[in-house]
């Protein structure tokens, strides 16, 4: 009896520590899948808005697009705003305008089945609102919000040489059909507006986009980019999100500030 009762009395210490190592295992396990969740798993919301200095209807949506950010610390919002270039024939050139830009636009609208337009927003590359629309554009930020990112994006390896900024960028994840797209992003600009419908008005932009550029992954899932900061001093931020398939819906999106680093 006093043989069994040691036996027993083993076997318990070993099961214990078996328990133990299954229990740190199943801890480490855990802690692996909670910072992958973290990383893919949050709501975010890429708000890409279409605007120009040259439209009287479009400082409405400008600071919406500004104040969406201001009010939403807790969240991954990444406004764009993407200034057009054909409102400039009606006697102001937007300074910060660009055809690539009107390109786009006209590519979402070709395939969201939209018309052409400012101010619009697009979420996540799936939903559009009128910019100007408070109420429209808040609902659609909350449903944007509730996308959980699947591509996690890196930005690495920055390097800034007097006005060029070199960097890489990394999406493990992507798959051949999605797109990535880079953004030099500028904050808090003021500009007074001397012609067209908004002439003797003192404009206010926030998060302007003043370069871009669009790759295929195509099973390449890493890259270098180099952008030329404008001569203007300001803060400048890096912003890079993925899309399935050109102009398709958005899974993924991260950003730099350069005034950090």
């Amino acid at each position: 009896m006093k043989a069994f009762a040691l036996l027993l009395s083993i076997l318990s210490i070993d099961l214990g520590g078996t328990y133990l190592l299954l229990n740190r295992i199943s801890e480490t396990e855990s802690l692996e899948k909670a910072r992958e969740e973290e990383t893919t798993g949050k709501g975010f919301a890429v708000v890409e808005l279409f605007t120009s200095e040259g439209c009287s209807s479009c400082p409405p949506a400008d600071r919406l697009l500004a104040e969406i950010y201001r009010n939403s610390p807790q969240e991954e919002v990444f406004p764009l705003a993407f200034h057009v270039d054909y409102w400039n024939r009606l006697g102001w050139t937007d300074p910060y305008s660009d055809a690539a830009f009107s390109t786009r636009q006209r590519q979402y609208a070709q395939k969201l089945n939209d018309r052409v337009y400012t101010p619009m927003m697009i979420f996540n590359g799936q939903e559009v609102a009128v910019g100007s629309r408070t109420d429209d554009v808040w609902q659609e930020l909350r449903h944007a919000l509730k996308q959980k990112a699947t591509v996690p994006i890196d930005l690495h390896h920055l390097r800034m040489e007097g006005r060029e900024v070199t960097f890489i960028f990394s999406a493990p994840a992507a798959q051949s059909e999605h797109v990535i797209n880079l953004a030099l992003v500028q904050r808090n600009v003021t500009v007074e507006v001397k012609a067209g419908e908004n002439r003797n008005r003192i404009l206010e932009h926030d998060h302007v986009v003043r370069d871009f550029a669009s790759y295929s992954l195509g099973g390449h899932q890493t890259g270098q980019q180099q952008f030329t900061l404008p001569e203007a001093e300001g803060e400048y931020i890096l912003v890079a999100y993925v899309q399935n398939g050109p102009y398709g819906p958005v899974v993924g999106a991260t950003r730099l500030e350069l005034a950090e680093l």
